[in-house]
């Protein structure tokens, strides 16, 4: 179609055809399009598919398959009713229905006849979403219809009152399965939100629909969440429940008041297990990390602006590491290292924000820093800040160590640089953020901060 017009208001319309497509009565077809024909090179009909070109200036073809929605002229309708489409339903529908792709029906109604039944009872949301969402559903070719649809003549009834889809029959199915009645306003809140009942079979041991339904409507008002996303928090918070040990059949639990608060601490309460049970792991394999790390307590230290703050527990390293996704979380050679007294993990705070997470410190006995991490491995530019507050850290942490801690910090030297020349010598390389394939050697050179060295093996002699 093209419109032709000098002015707006007047539009002067101009139609043209270029595909037919004939129909039998057994809905086989014929396609056929107008066009130059290739031996005669006139302009006819010609058999076959329409091709359009994929788009402008490009050689290529693609074969014309989409037909677009349109409304039938009442004219071309009159003719149908008892002619040729006239067991297909399509006069029905099209009534109906203000805009429809009759090709599209055609096929469909060739795939499944029974959508003729569907949409001469009145069943037009259901026949749509056969043909929308090609939804399957149990239609027999014999028998009433309520019957043939796996219901009753009453539910049958309620379908069509309700105007009900493949969602409002899925419900009474269920139903009529359970023989427990569901009120048709709570099956409409359903569809509306296009809620199927195995979506909550979760739930529907402990929970009726009414109540499903009720609990979700006042979750989606209170946490302004989406229905559909409350319903996978709420699987996923029962989910986490059974794996804690909580009895899900208690309502108190699987009714939660508050649902994304009480899903958010369970999510913790996970994590927190987690941790506990990969400490006890660390514990077995490294004999006494706890206790050392009880022991850390001259390492503290404080000014306006910095302090140093000692894990009291593995589970408080663990934590740490998870939280800032550091190298802490994925290696134990840390966790070997303080287990043998040759490094220790400590944490770097704002003294404005003890609890808030900031740089991770691998330290070794006599106060020489190894390495400052914060978040995702990085050593950012604000660490220069801190540099002074490290280097008093050092010098009055000298007052408070044994002859013992010397000792243990002249071995973890010489640990330190045989591990330096290793890598150096494999040639180990970083690509993470912040590095270009710098070598791994040079990176800890660069990092370290060494406590003054004759004073050092002096102690230790």
């Amino acid at each position: 179609m093209l419109i032709v017009s000098s002015s707006y208001k007047k539009p002067v319309y101009s139609f043209f055809e270029r595909r037919r497509i004939l129909y039998d009565e057994k809905l086989n077809t014929k396609e056929y399009y107008f066009g130059r024909h290739h031996w005669t090179k006139e302009s006819r009909w010609i058999q076959g598919k329409l091709q359009v070109p994929l788009y402008p200036g490009y050689g290529g073809y693609m074969t014309y398959e989409k037909y677009n929605m349109g409304n039938i002229y009442g004219k071309s309708l009159y003719g149908i009713k008892n002619r040729t489409f006239r067991r297909t339903g399509f006069y029905e529908y099209a009534k109906a229905k203000k805009y429809l792709d009759p090709v599209s029906f055609f096929e469909m109604v060739r795939e499944r006849p029974y959508l003729e039944r569907l949409i001469k009872a009145g069943l037009y949301h259901l026949a749509e979403d056969i043909m929308d969402n090609k939804a399957q559903i149990y239609c027999k070719d014999s028998g009433n219809l309520g019957k043939a649809l796996g219901i009753d003549r009453f539910r049958l009834k309620r379908l069509r009152t309700n105007n009900g889809g493949e969602i409002f029959l899925q419900w009474l199915l269920l139903e009529k399965a359970q023989n427990k009645l569901i009120c048709d306003d709570v099956i409409s809140w359903m569809c509306l939100e296009k809620l199927k009942p195995a979506d909550l079979m979760f739930i529907m041991d402990r929970m009726a629909p009414l109540q499903i339904k009720n609990y979700l409507e006042k979750q989606a008002a209170e946490s302004g969440e989406s229905v559909k996303n409350l319903i996978k928090t709420w699987k996923d918070y029962l989910n986490m429940a059974i794996r804690v040990g909580v009895n899900v059949q208690d309502s108190v639990i699987y009714r939660a008041r508050k649902l994304m608060q009480r899903h958010n601490e369970m999510i913790k309460e996970i994590e927190a297990k987690d941790l506990i049970l990969r400490a006890g792991e660390l514990e077995k394999k490294y004999p006494g990390l706890n206790r050392i790390c009880r022991d850390l307590k001259k390492y503290e230290y404080a000014d306006k602006e910095y302090q140093i703050v000692v894990p009291e527990k593995v589970d408080d390293i663990l934590y740490e590491a998870k939280l800032m996704h550091h190298c802490v979380n994925n290696t134990e050679t840390y966790y070997e290292r303080m287990s043998q007294q040759e490094s220790y993990i400590l944490f770097l705070r704002k003294t404005e924000q003890p609890t808030e997470a900031y740089y991770t410190l691998e330290v070794e006995p006599d106060g020489t820093i190894r390495q400052t991490r914060t978040f995702y491995n990085q050593q950012n530019e604000d660490i220069e800040l801190a540099r002074d507050f490290l280097v008093k850290w050092q010098k009055q942490l000298k007052k408070k160590l044994a002859k013992e801690d010397y000792k243990l910090a002249v071995k973890s030297q010489s640990l330190r640089k045989k591990e330096i020349e290793e890598l150096r010598s494999k040639g180990v390389r970083v690509n993470g953020v912040g590095y270009c394939n710098k070598l791994l050697a040079e990176i800890l050179e660069e990092d370290l901060m060494e406590a003054e060295r004759l004073e050092v093996e002096e102690q230790a002699a």
